[in-house]
């Protein structure tokens, strides 16, 4: 889970980094506070509320230099050390708009230096990718592609009856009227072939008539060691099979399936290996049976 969390981190970033429209905080993101200060740190991670609102803390005493530098390096800040000295809504503030309003109202009461925070947690958004910006959704659950599309579009229904979507490392075309997941990637720009399976990074690249197969598979970091060249399959935007020997068109989908012979060879090189450690240490005596 930590693992998935991260990587729709990285994902993030790498999206926040092309994205003409800022990361904005949304309600239930996880927000990580550091206000510094001349003798000490107060650190403290807060969820954003359903109406946008994250409480501000101080601590519960003045105290000296050596009772703020408890609140270093500490991952879960005791209750008792902290009391609530205001409220604030972040909803819709991108990090640099919050950062400014939470360092205004610790000013009113501390001698603060700088205030740093960190969105945390961003894993109840969907994303519209149109190839040349990125807009950021909240999630809501059971809502469909096309009530984002909707609602994200002045009131405009979508002509589209389906839309392709990236989910971690694969690339799925699903109805619009599918129910969207969390951080589910909504590729909206027209004009794009989508390369998928045991690739290195699967991905979206805007379409180049110049470009066979082999060398859109080659722009994704080419075949996994447990990819199958052999078995490679090209859709197009209808879902219908073509011949991999056809020209590529806008829409199409490069499908490397698994190679199962490459997992059942790493398995036997696998027990091999164990089998050959056992023998060794049946011989040295450290094991018997």
């Amino acid at each position: 889970m930590k693992i998935k969390a991260f990587a729709s981190l990285i994902l993030l970033a790498v999206l926040f980094l092309n994205a003409q429209e800022p990361l904005r905080i949304l309600p239930d993101d996880r927000i990580d506070i550091t206000v510094i200060l001349a003798n000490g740190d107060i650190k403290y991670s807060e969820t954003v509320t359903t109406k946008g609102n994250i409480y501000l803390y101080k601590t519960s005493y003045s105290g000296s230099a050596g009772s703020l530098d408890l609140f270093q390096n500490t991952e879960e800040i005791p209750n008792e050390k902290l009391t609530v000295f205001d409220c604030i809504n972040v909803k819709g503030l991108t990090a640099d708009e919050a950062t400014a309003k939470i360092h205004e109202k610790y000013s009113l009461i501390l001698n603060v230096i700088k205030v740093e925070i960190e969105i945390s947690s961003t894993n109840n958004r969907v994303i519209f990718d149109y190839g040349t910006y990125v807009n950021f959704s909240q999630y809501s659950e059971g809502m469909t592609y096309s009530d984002y599309m909707w609602k994200y579009s002045n009131g405009q229904k979508t002509s589209k009856d389906s839309v392709y979507v990236r989910r971690e490392n694969e690339i799925v075309k699903r109805s619009v009227y599918d129910a969207a997941e969390r951080m589910d990637i909504v590729m909206l720009e027209p004009d794009l072939v989508y390369v998928t399976g045991e690739v290195k990074v699967a991905r979206a690249f805007p379409y180049n008539p110049g470009l066979s197969m082999e060398e859109y598979i080659a722009k994704a970091g080419g075949i996994t060691h447990y990819g199958s060249k052999l078995g490679v399959k090209i859709s197009d935007r209808e879902g219908k099979n073509k011949s991999k020997s056809s020209a590529i068109s806008p829409g199409d989908i490069i499908y490397v399936p698994s190679n199962y012979i490459a997992y059942f060879r790493d398995f036997n090189i696998f027990v091999s290996a164990i089998a050959t450690l056992t023998a060794a240490l049946i011989a040295a005596g450290i094991i018997s049976f």
